[in-house]
C-alpha cells in the first residue's frame, strides 16, 4: 500500500507501507499496528520513502479537487490495473510522514494556508 501525503499544487510525499506477513485480513489495517515494528518486526509496518509516479500525482490531485480538500493523506493500492483508492484522510498521520522523510509537512501546510490567505487580499 502507498500512503501519499499531499498538499494541493505544492508537495507530494509518498511512502510504501509494508505490513508484517503475520498480519492477516483486517488486522493489516488496524491503526494501532502503525507503531509496531522496531521491537516486533514480523508484526509491524515499515514505511519506505518512494518517488511519486505521474499516475500517483494525477490521482491525488484529482482527489483533492473532487473533495475540495487542500491537503490529505491518501492510501492507494497498486494493482495490475493501476492505483486504486483505499481511503482519504484529511489530516492523515503527519508524524509518520515527517519522521520518515525529514520533510516538514506541517510547515508546508501552514505556508499553503498563508499563501491562500494573502492571495485572497486578506
Amino acid at each position: 500500500m502507498f500512503r501519499v501525503h499531499t498538499i494541493k499544487g505544492r508537495h507530494i510525499l509518498a511512502n510504501m507501507q509494508i505490513h508484517g506477513l503475520s498480519l492477516k485480513g483486517y488486522d493489516k489495517f488496524k491503526g494501532n499496528f502503525s507503531s509496531i515494528g522496531i521491537n516486533d518486526p514480523p508484526n509491524g509496518r515499515l514505511h519506505l520513502p518512494t518517488k511519486p509516479t505521474y499516475e500517483m500525482r494525477n490521482l491525488v490531485e484529482n482527489i483533492l479537487n473532487t473533495l475540495d480538500l487542500e491537503w490529505g493523506g491518501i492510501d492507494l493500492f497498486p494493482t495490475k490495473d493501476g492505483l486504486k483508492i483505499c481511503e482519504i484522510n484529511p489530516t492523515a498521520n503527519i508524524v509518520t510522514g515527517e519522521g520518515g522523510s525529514f520533510i516538514n509537512l506541517t510547515g508546508h501546510m501552514i505556508d499553503h494556508i498563508l499563501e491562500g490567505y494573502r492571495s485572497n487580499g486578506q
